[in-house]
């Protein structure tokens, strides 16, 4: 039983090793985070006001807007909620 458990102990300690060195021989690259953007500086649309919406919250308060051209015409307030 020792000897199972001896050899389990070595190998985990020669898995962390080889982890230990791959992370070694491959260390993260910098980041600049002017090419590092998820979107243009510039997006394409006139946002909000492009679509009409309906947005209905994910907070515990049960609330309902309507937007058009982004502007809020319609609300709903739940009290109960």
């Amino acid at each position: 039983m020792k000897i199972i458990q001896l050899a389990i102990i070595m190998l985990a300690f020669a898995i962390g090793l080889t982890r230990r060195a791959e992370a070694q021989k491959y260390p993260p690259m910098p980041i600049d985070p002017a090419k590092a953007a998820w979107s243009p500086a510039v997006l394409p649309g006139k946002g909000l006001m492009e679509h009409d919406f309906l947005y209905a919250g994910e907070a515990k308060e049960r609330k309902v807007f309507i937007v058009k051209k982004g502007q809020i015409v319609w609300t709903y307030d739940d009290p109960q909620g």
